[in-house]
């Protein structure tokens, strides 16, 4: 088995409808007709890469197909696109997909949104708003190690050598006493707990605590965020942008210079 086929990453189901009005045709009716549309949309993520159980893996520009005005995979696979949620465990936070329209018969601009897993976000209603632009925050020190103690508290290791405080992991509940008499019968087997992973922030010491339940336990973590990396070559210089001119409140001129 190869070593990514153990990566189990969370999903989002992106769907949309698209048309254009147009005058009225040859029809029963003297209203202005509804074309669907068809064209392409382009997913592309507002972070370069993801860091997923030891790995880097590049997150790639996605692709999909309007066809008859719904968004699908292609023309061939008519099934809604699915995409990497962005509240997926990656070592980055605050992250989004930006989708850029292609469409014949009119124009939008581009927007950016989020996709949490197992949600269906639908481009033309129900968006999840962006409330800031989203940034990218790469974890300096990570997990490399956990232990637990003997009343059964566990913490982690960092790759820097720090260590987390320690926290309790659940217990399940106590199971049914048996009936008592010369041999009392088994008693039911206890509720299993369970223990999911919460909520990964950016903070300045590694930490980490419990939420949840008695029998329902979410780890959360705070790690923290790696040195600023050494500044780059200075890049050659762009071409001369156009010139704006202000012809009246609110009303602006862009006029194209030569370089």
């Amino acid at each position: 088995m190869a070593w990514f086929d153990d990566l189990n990453l969370p999903g989002a189901t992106i769907d949309g409808f698209f048309g254009y009005v147009t005058a009225d045709g040859p029809d029963e009716d003297d209203n202005p007709d509804v074309m669907l549309a068809d064209g392409t949309v382009t997913f592309t993520a507002t972070t370069p890469a993801a860091r997923v159980d030891g790995a880097w893996l590049g997150i790639q520009a996605v692709t999909a197909q309007i066809f008859g005005g719904r968004l699908i995979v292609s023309e061939e696979n008519p099934a809604p696109i699915r995409l990497l949620a962005t509240d997926a465990n990656i070592g980055v936070a605050d992250w989004a997909w930006k989708a850029t329209f292609n469409i014949k018969g009119f124009t939008l601009a581009p927007l950016t949104f989020k996709a949490p897993r197992n949600t269906t976000v639908n481009l033309t209603a129900d968006l999840i708003p962006i409330k800031s632009q989203p940034y990218q925050i790469i974890e300096g020190a990570s997990i490399v190690d956990a232990e637990v103690d003997d009343t059964g508290r566990m913490r982690f290791e960092m790759s820097d050598g720090t260590f987390t405080k320690w926290v309790d992991v659940p217990n399940g509940e106590q199971g049914i006493q048996g009936d008592r008499g010369e041999k009392g019968d088994k008693g039911a087997d206890g509720v299993s707990a369970t223990l999911a992973m919460g909520v990964v922030s950016q903070g300045s010491t590694a930490d980490a605590w419990m939420t949840g339940t008695a029998t329902s336990k979410k780890l959360n973590l705070t790690l923290p965020r790696g040195n600023k990396g050494d500044k780059g070559d200075e890049g050659p210089r762009g071409p001369v942008g156009p010139s704006i001119t202000r012809t009246a409140p609110g009303v602006f001129t862009i006029e194209e210079v030569d370089a």
